[in-house]
C-alpha cells in the first residue's frame, strides 16, 4: 500500500488528533484499536510517542500505509475506533474518509498508467499575460490532490520553457512553429486565447484555406487545424477546442494591428466556435 495523499492524511489528522491528544493514553488507545502487537506501532520511535498530536497522527498513518496489504484492514479498524469516539457531526467525515481510503487503495492496486494529454496553446501577441497564466495552470493541474499520479500534461507552445521553438530569421514564425512542434490536430486539446486581434497575417503564397482564401493569421490557422482533432487524435473520441476571450476593454493598446476586435469576436462566436463536444467555449 502506497503513502496516502495529502488530503487523506489531513482528514486523519483532523479526526484523530483530539482523540490522541494525551501522550499518556496513546499506547492504551491504539492497543485497543489495532492490537498491542501491531507491526505499525512498533515502527513508531519512543520520542515520536511524545510528539504533538498532529505530528503523531501523521507518523501513525504513514506507518500504517507502509505496512503493505496488512495496512488496509488496520486502517479500517482505526476508523471504526474513531467512529465510536467522535461527535455525531463528525461521523459523516469518518465515512467519507473510509471511501477516500478505499479509492486510494484501489488505485494503488490497479497501478493504472497515468493519462497523458497533449494540450496545444494558441494565441496572438496581445494576450501574453493570459497565455502565461494558462501555461502555469496546465503545469499545476497534474499536482491536484485528486489527479496526482493519474494525469500528465504536455503543453505544446512555442514559448514553453525547455520545449519551445527558436524563431529563425530564415523562416516565418508560423513555419518555425510548424517545423518544431506538433500541429494542433495532433494534440488532445486545443486552447485558443484571443482578445482584440487575430495576430500577424500569414504569407498568402504559402498558406491557403481549402477554398483558396488566405489565413488571417497563424492563430486562425491553428484554430482551424484544431478542428481536425477527432480524426487525428488516435481514436480517443470527441475532442475539445476551448476559445477563451478577454472581454476587458481597459487594457493597453494591443500589440497586433491586423483585425478589429468586433471581427474577431464575430469569427470566434460563430456556431463553429463551440467545443467539439458541444459546450460553450467563450469565457
Amino acid at each position: 500500500m502506497t503513502l496516502l495523499d495529502d488530503t487523506t492524511r489531513h482528514e486523519f489528522i483532523t479526526l484523530l488528533s483530539p482523540i490522541l491528544a494525551r501522550e499518556d493514553r496513546r499506547r492504551e488507545l491504539l492497543a485497543l484499536a489495532l492490537g498491542a502487537d501491531s507491526p505499525a506501532l512498533r515502527q513508531i520511535g519512543e520520542n515520536e510517542w511524545r510528539s504533538p498530536p498532529e505530528a503523531f497522527v501523521l507518523r501513525l498513518v504513514d506507518a500504517l500505509a507502509r505496512s503493505g496489504d496488512a495496512g488496509r484492514p488496520t486502517f479500517a479498524s482505526l476508523l471504526d475506533f474513531a467512529r465510536e469516539r467522535v461527535t455525531d457531526d463528525q461521523r459523516p467525515r469518518v465515512a467519507a474518509l473510509a471511501a477516500m481510503l478505499a479509492a486510494t487503495t484501489s488505485t494503488a492496486a490497479t497501478a493504472a498508467t497515468p493519462l497523458h494529454l497533449r494540450v496545444f496553446l494558441a494565441s496572438p501577441g496581445d494576450v501574453s499575460q493570459e497565455r502565461r497564466l494558462a501555461r502555469q495552470l496546465l503545469e499545476q493541474i497534474p499536482y491536484d490532490p485528486l489527479l496526482r499520479g493519474q494525469l500528465t500534461i504536455e503543453t505544446v507552445a512555442w514559448d514553453q520553457p525547455g520545449g519551445g521553438t527558436p524563431m529563425l530569421a530564415t523562416m516565418t514564425p508560423q513555419a518555425a512553429i510548424a517545423a518544431r512542434l506538433p500541429q494542433p490536430s495532433q494534440c488532445d486539446i486545443v486552447v485558443v486565447i484571443v482578445w482584440a486581434r487575430m495576430g500577424t497575417p500569414l504569407p498568402a503564397d504559402q498558406y491557403r484555406k481549402p477554398d483558396g482564401s488566405p489565413y488571417l493569421s497563424g492563430t486562425e490557422w491553428e484554430y482551424l487545424d484544431g478542428w481536425k482533432l477527432p480524426s487525428a487524435a488516435g481514436g480517443r473520441g470527441s475532442s475539445s477546442i476551448a476559445a477563451p476571450k478577454n472581454a476587458c476593454s481597459t487594457r493597453t493598446t494591443p500589440i497586433s494591428t491586423t483585425e478589429s476586435a468586433s471581427t474577431t469576436r464575430s469569427r470566434l462566436s460563430s456556431p463553429r466556435s463551440a467545443t467539439r463536444t458541444g459546450r460553450s467555449a467563450e469565457a
